[in-house]
């Protein structure tokens, strides 16, 4: 003879307990997941991108490194969660190019 109540019980206890771990799995998850480039290592990625150039910050606002400026944002926009505003205080450039290198429209 089977029993349902206890069936029932069993199923409900695996689900809740499912439920945690998948819950528990994604956040450690998104723990481990960080971004390449972030808050503690943006001032040594943007110098070491320079550096491999022969560039100086200074240069990336003249329009003959307009290349490698729209390269370092759109190694920010892909390796890091940084927001618009903050790549534009790093590069040293207004939010607009950020935006436009990112085709984005201005809101």
């Amino acid at each position: 003879m089977q029993h349902p109540e206890k069936l029932k019980v069993f199923l409900e206890a695996k689900r809740f307990d499912s439920k945690n771990n998948e819950e528990e799995n994604f956040l450690k998850m998104k723990e481990t997941i960080k971004s390449e480039i972030d808050e503690e290592n943006v001032k040594e990625y943007v110098n070491g991108y320079l550096e491999s150039r022969n560039l100086k910050k200074e240069d990336l606002k003249r329009r003959e490194h307009t290349k490698q400026k729209e390269d370092l944002i759109q190694q920010f926009k892909k390796r890091s969660n940084l927001s618009k505003r903050k790549i534009a205080i790093l590069i040293g450039v207004n939010r607009k190019t950020v935006r436009k290198v990112s085709k984005e429209q201005s809101p």
